[in-house]
């Protein structure tokens, strides 16, 4: 485009330069017509008789300078209107310049956003990688910790020393909870039962209760019936744990146990940690290896592994903990006998 811009503005620099020179040779002619006429006078003054002599020669001469006029005329239009038509090619030429200028602009403006879309493309590509692998790592635990409940289980099932006959104790549960008569079975009931509020071994505000006679060495297991229960909590608690207002399941407040909420299942760890069945179970196994640190969960008839707490430190007695929930269910959770001998 730069090229062809030089060229037509040395075209244009010719023709000005050719008109210039017709200008120059039609003033001269000009002046030789003037000098001619000048001429002529002087011999009509002279001699009339030579000027009607030379009366054709005077038309044609006459004719002559008409024509020679007209054509330099056309000579200088036609030079015009070729100097207006580069300088309109010019002026196009110009144009599309600018537009060429604009449209590299837009280019680099597009490879710039190009550029930055790449630059965030990769940055998510590390963001994702890098969740990938902490998943794969989060993964390689999860599989570890299944091995390891694969291993507790068949462990369990070759070395329960100690089945606990749990019963539960009516002195630690919750006014609104109705007790059977041989200490296996809980339920809310419909109102508070006239007993002593505030004894430091009852729960006052959360509708709970324990076993009696704690554990603090050796293995022991017990199953719990849940069967058409829609919320429960159970598992193990040590001795020390508040029963008195708020109470907030967590393994340093000392519970270990596994929640049901509707169709929902959860360990309160550090915070609630969603569980996954393959079923709903009807009965609950609760496995504890006290210097081990382990508590264990199960579904007591497909024997399918529910949770596991690793590594805890325990340091006073643990007793069995149900929780029925303050939801009114006239279905009670049982204590139910172990049918599975190991």
């Amino acid at each position: 485009m730069t090229a062809e811009k030089a060229q037509l503005e040395e075209r244009n620099a010719i023709l000005t330069h050719d008109k210039s020179q017709l200008e120059t040779k039609l003033s001269a002619m000009t002046g030789e017509r003037d000098e001619l006429q000048r001429r002529l006078s002087e011999l009509e003054s002279h001699d009339m008789k030579t000027i009607k002599q030379h009366a054709g020669l005077h038309k044609l001469l006459v004719v002559f300078l008409g024509l020679l006029c007209a054509f330099l005329l056309a000579v200088i239009v036609g030079l015009i209107v070729t100097m207006t038509e580069d300088r309109q090619q010019l002026q196009d030429c110009q144009i599309s310049h600018g537009n060429l200028s604009t449209t590299a602009q837009e280019r680099e403006l597009q490879e710039h956003e190009l550029h930055q879309r790449f630059t965030n493309l990769a940055k998510e590509k590390s963001q994702v990688q890098s969740r990938y692998n902490q998943l794969q790592d989060e993964k390689a635990q999860l599989e570890a910790k299944c091995s390891a409940a694969a291993e507790e289980r068949d462990e369990l099932q070759r070395r329960i020393t100690r089945l606990v006959n749990v019963v539960l104790d009516p002195d630690t549960a919750h006014p609104n909870l109705m007790v059977s008569h041989d200490g296996k079975q809980v339920r809310l009931g419909d109102t508070k039962q006239n007993l002593p509020y505030y004894s430091p071994k009852r729960f006052n505000t959360v509708p709970c209760i324990l076993g009696k006679g704690g554990i603090s060495s050796g293995k022991f297991y017990y199953e719990v019936e849940v069967r058409q229960k829609m919320c429960w909590d159970i598992g193990v608690a040590k001795e020390s744990i508040n029963r008195k207002g708020q109470i907030t399941y967590k393994t340093q407040n000392g519970y270990w146990i596994v929640m049901m909420r509707g169709n929902g299942y959860f360990a309160p760890e550090f915070h609630a940690v969603p569980l996954y069945l393959k079923q709903k179970p009807e009965r609950v196994g609760v496995f504890v290896d006290y210097e081990a640190g382990l508590v264990s969960f199960y579904d007591a008839d497909s024997w399918y592994h529910i949770h596991s707490y690793t590594s805890a430190s325990f340091s006073e007695k643990l007793y069995p903990f149900l929780s029925t929930c303050a939801i009114p269910n006239q279905v009670p959770l049982i204590i139910s006998p172990v049918k599975r001998q190991c």
